[in-house]
This record gives structure tokens, sequence and C-alpha cells, in this order.
């Protein structure tokens, strides 16, 4: 039996990975069309969803507003599925405050301290 390949990061943001992303990924994911996000579920292993973020037109700046009743009623059937939706979109927000932080000249922010 074949052994399973495991990611050596949990999300698809390791340098590799952000090397291969097209121009658009690298810009704040808010600023995402339905095409990058879809583009980033599928560079996270999450192909199956993909009609379903197509078709309720799911776009980067309402990622952070989406809740695991709402990925239920879209159809995302799988609970683990929507649990892992959820902890990229926190690991998305969370480089993006680190980025805005590290814009503003303050390196790591406050924020991120107290966690």
């Amino acid at each position: 039996m074949a052994a399973l390949k495991r990611k050596s990061e949990p999300f698809a943001d390791s340098e590799e990975a952000w090397e291969k992303k097209p121009k658009a990924m690298s810009m704040s994911f808010k600023k995402w069309g339905v095409e990058e996000v879809c583009d980033f579920l599928t560079q996270n292993e999450l192909d199956a969803v993909i009609p379903l973020f197509k078709a309720e037109a799911i776009s980067g700046s309402v990622l952070p507003d989406l809740t695991e009743e709402q990925l239920a009623k879209i159809g995302v059937a799988c609970l683990g599925t929507r649990l892992t939706i959820l902890q990229i979109i926190k690991h998305l927000q969370g480089k993006r405050e680190e980025e805005e932080a590290q814009s503003n000249g303050f390196g790591t922010s406050l924020h991120l301290h107290l966690k």
C-alpha cells in the first residue's frame, strides 16, 4: 500500500505555493474575485466546493463573514470540510493582519501578541 502524501504546510501558503500563485493571489484576499477564491480552494484541495462558491458568487470580500451554518446552507455537507474552510479563512485573516502591521512599520502587531 502506498503511503499517503501529507502536505508540509496546513494551508497553501508555503513560499513554493505562493510563488506559483497567479498575480491576483498576491493581493489582499479581500480583493479577490470569485475566480481567485476558487483558485485558492483548489490549492487547498477543496475542489469539491468550488461549484457551491461559484453558484453563490462568494468573493474574497465576504470570506470573513462566512459561518459554519452558511457553508452548510449553501451545500457544504461535510462538517470537516466546513471547519477546514473556516480555518483557512482565519489563517488568511491572520496573514493579512501581519502584512498590514509590517507595512505600517510595526513588525508583528500587538493584536497578534495578545492572542
